[in-house]
């Protein structure tokens, strides 16, 4: 009887092992980010930069409605708890008060591993990138997926599922590149005044 539960608790703590674990993601980036409201069916095409160390995030935001076309720029300073919304088109900007939280990019230690695939090929090295597959709850209830890159774990697609309207928001991300630069986050003069 204590060997079979010595090979059991073996066997336990040997396929415990094989979990993969939470990678981290990087703490600044900015990429080309491709937004999708299903409900709405809204398409928001931007450049996109966030800074996890300092709270803070900008669009460049073309956003595209039926035949409609806007032009945004849109910071986010989440320590003063302001947004600065620019219309590129008119130059006018308004402040509002920044009410929502930091969404993060990071996989938690709660979030389940749903698999592991490679986008493009594994047949032909350097032909592919292979991908890590995770799902979970944010902290307002609403389900999500993502797909992070198993190489330096950068975000390549989300989407957020809600009970009574099903999925609400898919977000893609292309042409990763690590850090940003500061200056990008300062508001321009006409919206300080």
């Amino acid at each position: 009887m204590r060997l079979v539960l010595l090979v059991l608790s073996i066997a336990i703590v040997l396929v415990n092992s094989q979990r993969p674990t939470p990678c981290e993601s990087p703490m600044q980036f900015s990429a080309h980010r491709l937004e999708e409201n299903v409900r709405t069916r809204e398409v928001v095409r931007m450049h996109y930069s966030y800074d996890l160390t300092n709270m803070r995030k900008r669009y460049l935001e073309m956003i595209v409605e039926s035949s409609q076309r806007e032009f945004f720029d849109r910071i986010e300073i989440y320590n003063q708890k302001q947004e600065y919304v620019i219309n590129l088109k008119t130059r006018v900007c308004t402040v509002h008060p920044l009410t929502r939280p930091f969404h993060v990019y990071q996989i938690s230690a709660n979030d389940t591993f749903d698999g592991e695939a490679t986008i493009g090929t594994g047949g032909i090295p350097g032909q592919g990138v292979t991908v890590q597959m995770w799902s979970g709850t944010t902290a307002d209830g609403a389900k999500f997926y993502g797909v992070w890159t198993l190489k330096g774990c950068l975000p390549v697609r989300q989407g957020y599922y809600n009970k009574v309207t099903g999925f609400e928001m898919k977000e893609s991300f292309f042409d990763v590149t690590l850090g940003v630069d500061p200056n990008e986050f300062i508001p321009p003069e006409n919206c300080l005044g």
